[in-house]
C-alpha cells in the first residue's frame, strides 16, 4: 500500500491514508500516492545532503501536516538563506537538481555520484588544540598545506608541505616525498620562481619512475611542460605535454588526458596556430564534459573564447566568455577569504596588431594577460576566480571592438569580485585593464593613475610579470605624452624585470617598444639594434608572424638611414 496525502481545496487540511513513515523525505509523488522509486530516492538524496550540512531534519520546526502543504506547493527551504549552504554552491546546485518537482527532470545516481566526486574536500579542524611537539604523518602535513592553499595563504601552505617533504625522507615514504616536491613545483609556478619549479617537478618524476607510478609521472612531466610553457620554451613544453598524453591514454586516465591536451591547447594559442588551440579546446572540453569536470570545461570554453577573441571573432568570443559566466555562477561563487580556491596560472601574453594607437606607429601591441588555472588537478569544483576571469574576458572583448563603455563596466564589475574574494593579483589585472581603456581613448593621465595603482598592487604581491607588465604599460603612457625619457627609464626597468625572470616572449615585447621609441626620435642605428635583438627572441621562439614585422619595420628605418 502507497502513501497518500490528499490536500483539501482551500489548503488548508490534509488526510493521509497508507503506511506510517515519515513524510519529511518524501517527495511530491509519493504524496500523490505513487510507488517509491528512483526519482523519488533521488529525491531524499537532497535531504540527506541538507542534514550533512544544517545537521537538523527536512523542515525541522514544521509538523506532518505543515511539510505536506509546503511540499505539494513548492515551498522549500530557500538555500541562500543558510549561511553554511551558500559557502559550498556545487552541492548547493545538486540539492536543487533533487528537489525538482518532476521526478523526471532529477538527475539519475551516476550524475550525483559524478557531481560529488568533483566537490571540493576540507579538511576536519585540528580539536585538540595546538599541540605542537606532538608528530604529524607527511600525509596530515601535506593535507594542512593543501587547506592553506585552498585559502590563499601561500607562504604558509609552503612552510606544511616543507615539513610533510622533510617527514617523508625521515620515514622513507618515497610517494609522500613526491607528492610533496610536486606540490612546491606548483608553489613556485605561483612565485614565478621556475628554476625551483623545474626541480621539483624532476625530482619528483625520477621518484615516481622508480616506484613506478605511472600516474605520477605522467603528471610531474605535465607539470614540467606547464613550467616551460610559463617561461615561453614552448618546443620543450609541447614535448612534455605530449609524452605525458602518451602515458594517460595508455592508463586510461580521462582527467589527466584532458589535461595535457588542454595544455596543447594554450601553447597552439601562444603560438598563433589557433587551428590546432581551437581542436585541442574542443577535445578537452569533451572529455571533461563526459567525465563531469565543470570546472575542466569551464576552462576550455574560455580558452576557445581566447582563441576566437585572438582571431578577432568578437561575437564568438562574447558567446565563449558569457558562457564561461554562467557555468562558473552555476558551480560556485562565493565571497571572502576562504574561498575554495588556490589557483593561478603564469600568463601566456600574445601580442595583437588588432589595435590601433598613433605613438607606435599604428600597429601597437596588445598584450592579452590571459590567466588560467593549473592547480586543478586537487581542487574542486568551487571556482570564485572564475566567474570574475570570465567578466574580465568580456571586457577583453569589449575593448578590442571599442567599445570602452562596456569594457569599463565588466572590468570594474570583476574587479569588485577580485576585491571581495581577496585577490590581489586579479585586482591589479583589472585595475590595469581600466587602466588600458583609458589610454585607448587618449586619457592619458587617467591611464598613469591606474597603470600606477596596478604596478604597486603587483610590487605588494610579488608578482614580477605583473610588475613587469605594468611598468611597460607606464612607459607607453608616458610615451603617448612626449615624456620620451621617463618613458625610456620605464622600458629599461621593465626589461631588467624580464631578463631577471627569464621571459624571453616578454623581453622580446620590450625590445620591440624601445626600438619604436627609438625610432620616433630619429636614433635609427639604435632602433635597429633593438629590433634585430627582438627579431632574434621571437625567432627562437618559433613566433614567425612577429620576426616578419620586425622585418619590416627593419627595412622602413634603413630607408630612413638612407635618407
Amino acid at each position: 500500500m502507497s502513501l497518500k496525502a490528499e490536500v483539501t481545496g482551500s489548503g488548508e487540511f490534509v488526510t493521509m491514508t497508507g503506511p506510517a513513515w515519515t513524510i519529511r523525505w518524501a517527495a511530491p509523488e509519493l504524496l500523490e500516492g505513487e510507488l517509491p522509486c528512483l526519482a523519488s530516492d533521488i529525491w531524499a538524496f537532497g535531504w540527506i545532503c541538507w542534514e550533512a550540512v544544517t545537521g537538523s531534519f527536512p523542515f525541522a520546526e514544521e509538523n506532518d501536516t505543515a511539510v505536506v502543504l509546503r511540499v505539494s506547493k513548492g515551498d522549500l527551504p530557500s538555500i541562500g538563506d543558510d549561511a553554511q549552504l551558500t559557502q559550498m554552491k556545487a552541492l548547493c546546485t545538486l540539492m536543487m537538481d533533487c528537489w525538482t518537482l518532476d521526478g523526471k527532470e532529477r538527475p539519475i545516481a551516476r550524475d550525483c555520484e559524478r557531481s560529488i566526486t568533483w566537490m571540493d574536500q576540507a579538511v576536519p579542524s585540528n580539536r585538540e588544540g595546538n599541540d605542537s611537539s606532538k608528530t604529524r604523518s607527511s600525509g596530515l602535513l601535506y593535507a594542512l598545506g593543501e587547506l592553506q592553499l585552498r585559502n590563499n595563504s601561500i607562504d604558509e601552505a609552503r612552510k606544511y608541505f616543507q615539513e610533510a617533504l622533510k617527514v617523508a625522507k625521515l620515514v622513507g615514504d618515497k610517494e609522500g616525498k613526491a607528492r610533496a616536491l610536486g606540490t612546491l613545483g606548483d608553489i613556485g609556478c605561483l612565485q614565478d620562481e621556475y628554476s625551483l619549479a623545474e626541480d621539483s617537478y624532476t625530482e619528483a618524476g625520477k621518484i615516481y619512475s622508480q616506484t613506478r607510478n605511472k600516474l605520477g609521472f605522467a603528471q610531474s612531466i605535465r607539470a614540467l611542460g606547464r613550467v616551460y610553457y610559463l617561461q615561453n620554451e614552448y618546443f620543450k613544453s609541447r614535448d612534455s605535454y605530449t609524452k605525458a598524453l602518451r602515458i594517460y591514454r595508455r592508463l586510461g586516465n580521462q582527467f589527466g588526458l584532458a589535461q595535457a591536451v588542454q595544455g596543447l591547447g594554450y601553447i597552439y594559442c601562444a603560438q598563433s596556430e589557433y587551428t590546432n588551440a581551437k581542436n585541442s579546446y574542443m577535445e578537452a572540453g569533451e572529455i571533461y564534459s563526459r567525465i563531469g569536470s565543470q570546472l575542466g570545461l569551464v576552462q576550455t570554453i574560455r580558452g576557445l573564447g581566447d582563441v576566437y577573441y585572438l582571431q578577432s571573432q568578437y561575437s564568438e568570443a562574447e558567446k565563449s566568455y558569457t558562457q564561461a559566466r554562467e557555468i562558473h555562477s552555476q558551480i560556485g561563487y562565493c565571497t571572502g577569504s576562504k574561498c575554495s580556491d588556490g589557483s593561478r596560472h603564469g600568463a601566456c601574453f600574445c601580442r595583437s596588431g588588432k589595435a590601433t594607437s598613433c605613438h607606435v606607429l599604428g600597429a601597437r601591441r596588445y598584450l592579452v594577460a590571459k590567466v588560467t588555472n593549473f592547480l586543478s588537478h586537487f581542487l574542486g569544483s568551487q571556482y570564485p576566480l572564475g566567474l570574475a576571469q570570465s567578466v574580465k574576458g568580456l571586457g577583453d572583448v569589449y575593448h578590442m571592438r571599442a567599445e570602452y563603455s562596456k569594457a569599463e563596466d565588466s572590468y570594474i564589475e570583476a574587479r569588485e569580485i577580485y576585491s571581495q574574494i581577496g585577490d590581489q593579483l586579479g585586482l591589479a589585472q583589472t585595475t590595469r585593464g581600466l587602466g588600458d581603456v583609458c589610454y585607448m581613448q587618449a586619457k592619458y593621465c587617467e591611464a598613469e593613475g591606474l597603470y600606477t595603482e596596478a604596478r604597486n598592487i603587483y610590487s605588494q604581491v610579488g608578482n614580477q610579470h605583473g610588475l613587469a607588465n605594468s611598468i611597460q604599460s607606464l612607459g607607453l603612457a608616458y610615451s603617448a605624452q612626449g615624456e620620451f625619457g621617463r618613458a625610456k627609464e620605464l622600458y629599461l626597468e621593465a626589461e631588467g624585470i624580464y631578463r631577471q625572470i627569464g621571459v624571453m616572449g616578454l623581453l622580446a615585447n620590450i625590445l620591440w617598444y624601445l626600438g619604436l621609441l627609438r625610432r620616433k626620435q630619429a636614433r635609427y642605428r639604435e632602433a635597429q639594434d633593438l629590433v634585430l635583438e627582438a627579431s632574434a627572441v621571437y625567432s627562437n621562439l618559433g613566433l614567425l608572424r612577429y620576426v616578419e614585422e620586425c622585418e619590416s619595420f627593419l627595412v622602413e628605418v634603413n630607408q630612413a638611414v638612407v635618407e
